[in-house]
């Protein structure tokens, strides 16, 4: 099985700017190419077998800085489906390529996953993602909530939750993802709590080779193997 590999990983920044790290993608005669807008999609089924999370959880009990820990690292973000939009035939002419992955999903530390400098939040806290920098065509959907700008945040769950959000690719039909780095730095807070906001993580997005030149949508990663 081949993989387009964009990015090493995940990387905790150390600083707190809220600044974007978004750059043009660019066609092979170096013209710049335009984001194409699509509205909020359907979350396909989570695979079982690409089940993984960002738990979630404070530094001491009842407070401190928010801590993410990854069941998988490095944190790449694996688009496992792939839709065309406003496009026609098997190479989506003339329209957009929407690349998905529903992993890394969100959940709150419970008291049986505790560990040192993660334990779990105050039961009712309300925990929100905001997004620090991002390449260009990367997003994130939260329910019907898209988050493609930095400084954009959106509702991941109240304490206790489990949620699961779609990490997404937009681009052009004639641009090849294999070609660009894509990535996106989070962080997570807990407004008006006893919390503070975690250190930003960055996170890479990788598309499967399989879905480069094909039409087939919500094709999970366990059928391409």
């Amino acid at each position: 099985m081949r993989w387009v590999t964009f990015s090493l990983g995940l990387m905790a920044s150390l600083v707190f700017a809220c600044g974007s790290e978004e750059e043009p993608n660019f066609r092979a005669d170096g013209t710049p190419t335009a984001t194409p807008a699509i509205a909020p999609t359907a979350t396909p089924t989570p695979g079982a077998g690409d089940h993984w999370h960002l738990m979630l959880g404070s530094h001491h009990l009842g407070g401190g800085e928010i801590m993410v820990h990854l069941e998988r690292e490095p944190g790449v973000v694996l688009l496992t489906d792939r839709e065309c939009v406003g496009g026609s035939g098997e190479d989506c002419v003339g329209g957009a390529v929407l690349y998905q992955g529903q992993f890394p999903a969100f959940a709150s530390v419970d008291e049986d996953h505790a560990e040192d400098h993660l334990n779990p939040l105050l039961l009712g806290t309300p925990v929100e993602m905001e997004i620090v920098a991002l390449s260009a065509g990367v997003r994130v959907q939260i329910g019907d909530r898209v988050l493609d700008q930095a400084g954009m945040r959106g509702l991941i769950g109240i304490v206790p939750f489990h949620t699961h959000g779609s990490w997404q690719l937009v681009l052009p039909y004639d641009v090849d993802p294999s070609q660009e780095t894509f990535t996106i730095t989070v962080r997570f807070l807990a407004p008006n709590s006893p919390y503070e906001q975690s250190m930003p993580h960055r996170l890479s997005l990788l598309v499967h080779t399989a879905y480069r030149g094909s039409d087939e949508t919500h094709r999970s990663k366990s059928q391409v193997e």
